[in-house]
């Protein structure tokens, strides 16, 4: 069976649909399944333990059934997978395509700011790092 990873940005919701749509669109009728990833910020332990127990937990949770919704609503619901990790979003999306033996990664890029011209953006240092082709929808 062929994966296709989705990593998408909760934070912007502008590209998310557009992205889940191209992927719908590319491979309607195979019988690829889609892995839509979402990436949570690492929390420093020393404010981790600050918050209210089953916080962070109950934020995966959401995030998970937030990504469910937006595959479901997007046409891929039925042949997608929601995934939640947390860790670096650049670092993560390489280790996860490794790990599914994904044959593509489709995710989306926003306008850089000044900052990724000078340390590169997430979407740069996934084509650079991953195991298989990537696909940068603007």
């Amino acid at each position: 069976m062929h994966r296709i990873l989705l990593p998408i940005d909760l934070d912007h919701a502008d590209v998310t649909d557009q992205l889940l749509q191209r992927a719908a669109d590319l491979h309607a009728g195979s019988d690829i399944r889609f892995v839509v990833l979402y990436v949570m910020d690492e929390i420093p332990p020393t404010v981790a333990q600050l918050l209210p127990a089953g916080t962070l937990e109950a934020r995966e949770k959401e995030a998970q059934e937030t990504l469910a919704a937006l595959a479901a609503k997007n046409g891929v619901g039925d042949r997608a997978e929601a995934m939640v990790r947390r860790g670096d979003a650049q670092h993560v999306i390489v280790d996860v395509a490794k790990e599914l033996d994904a044959e593509l990664v489709v995710m989306a890029s926003h306008k850089p700011a000044a900052a990724d011209y000078l340390l590169g953006s997430v979407a740069a240092a996934v084509v650079r790092h991953a195991p298989c082709s990537v696909m940068v929808i603007r």
